[in-house]
């Protein structure tokens, strides 16, 4: 089985082959090189362009996405881990964070395209102003992934833990409904303050 095409079509198989078959190392390995795609996403809109040269972003996708990824990756499999522990779930630490890694791969295959992007329509991808037909393309395909890669998540908890997927969708609304929460309350929070001023 190879977990980069199995993905699209067996999510739960292929976090069980990922799982029984693969190293930590392997997942790490994914997570690295899905970081170094969606490190090419960080400047996306950002209306950086011309200013940022091109080895900014080199070095941005190179460093300092992987970095910032890895940090996600392990919060984010460590409280999926955690309330799937609390819903029951039988997945170890390892497991959860070897099928978390397989959410990178819909990124790998965004790659090329976000680099033609960027080298052909470099005005298009720098600025929200510009737009052309690929931009609009570059939208729908971004759009595609990412709601697959929530399926892929949804289905690869399900398998790390042993359960329904309905308990998979609770352990990643949980945490969302709690970090929206934290944001709200310090909006109002800081809102309060200027408001007192």
């Amino acid at each position: 089985m190879n977990p980069f095409i199995s993905i699209w079509s067996h999510p739960k198989q292929t976090a069980r082959y990922v799982i029984e078959n693969k190293t930590i190392l392997y997942s790490l390995f994914i997570v690295l090189i899905g970081s170094m795609a969606s490190g090419l996403t960080m400047f996306q809109d950002a209306g950086t362009y011309p200013d940022v040269p091109y080895f900014w972003i080199l070095l941005t996708v190179l460093f300092g996405a992987p970095i910032l990824n890895f940090i996600v990756y392990f919060i984010s499999a460590g409280i999926s881990f955690l309330i799937g522990k609390l819903l029951k779930g039988k997945g170890s630490f390892t497991e959860v964070l070897q099928a978390v890694s397989l959410t990178y791969i819909p990124q790998l295959y965004l790659l090329p395209f976000y680099i033609i992007w960027l080298l052909l329509f470099t005005e298009s991808y720098f600025l929200t102003e510009v737009s052309n037909g690929y931009s609009i393309f570059m939208a729908i395909l971004t759009a595609v992934s990412t709601i697959w890669m929530i399926v892929i998540n949804v289905a690869v908890l399900s398998e790390a833990h042993q359960f329904s997927i309905w308990r998979a969708i609770i352990t990643i609304i949980i945490p969302a409904i709690l970090f929206i929460s934290f944001f709200v309350v310090i909006i109002v929070a800081i809102v309060a303050a200027v408001m007192a001023i």
